[in-house]
């Protein structure tokens, strides 16, 4: 008889074993969770990919000075501008067409240059570009999406 009894305490205690390892999780819990991580790859996926969109540009002002930054055609027409911009701001993205494009930055102090780049820039193109601590333009370029 006492070997019998071995035998269903050895059992008790696989089965109570078995209820601890064991966990009961919701199926609309783990569906949830699949979903969401096929969100974030999606959004990842949309936002590093260009669809022939037209470029845009910003800048940052990390000098001394307010600033103005405008964008202009090569014969000087203009597409978009950020008037007043103070140290430490950034612009916001602008968008303008395609084409050979003059990125011009001034300031009303007559100790500091002002600036003006030019570049070609093609669908799919942003540039973020940035005045430093010295008020000169950093070496950035255009970058393609």
């Amino acid at each position: 008889m006492k070997p019998n009894l071995t035998n269903k305490a050895i059992a008790f205690a696989i089965v109570c074993t078995t209820f601890f390892n064991c966990s009961i999780e919701s199926i609309d819990n783990s569906q949830s969770e699949s979903l969401i991580v096929q969100e974030e790859i999606q959004t990842v996926t949309e936002s590093t990919t260009c669809s022939g969109s037209n470029p845009t540009a910003r800048i940052t002002n990390n000098g001394t000075v307010i600033v103005d930054f405008e964008i202009l055609t090569i014969d000087g027409t203009l597409l978009d501008s950020e008037y007043s911009l103070a140290p430490g701001e950034s612009s916001s993205w602008k968008t303008f067409d395609q084409g050979d494009i003059i990125f011009s930055i001034t300031n009303e102090d007559p100790n500091i240059n002002d600036l003006k780049v030019a570049y070609n820039m093609s669908a799919c193109m942003e540039f973020d570009m940035e005045i430093g601590p010295d008020n000169l333009l950093t070496t950035a370029t255009p970058e393609s999406l």
